[in-house]
């Protein structure tokens, strides 16, 4: 399998294209609450259930 690498003049050209269509390039690296709450909920969730099927077990 052959490894894609990206030159730097590719990503130059890529991203004046996509400001050339009004778009501006950005990635939100953050969490709202509401996504720490289901996080947290669907991890909570999966060690409650693995500690319940461990103590019928023993």
């Amino acid at each position: 399998m052959a490894a894609v690498v990206e030159s730097s003049s590719d990503a130059q050209s890529d991203a004046g294209f996509v400001e050339a269509g009004g778009y501006r390039q950005e990635l939100k690296r953050t969490l709202g609450s509401f996504q720490v709450f289901a996080i947290s909920f669907a991890f909570i969730s999966v060690a409650v259930s693995i500690f319940a099927t461990f103590d019928e077990v023993c």
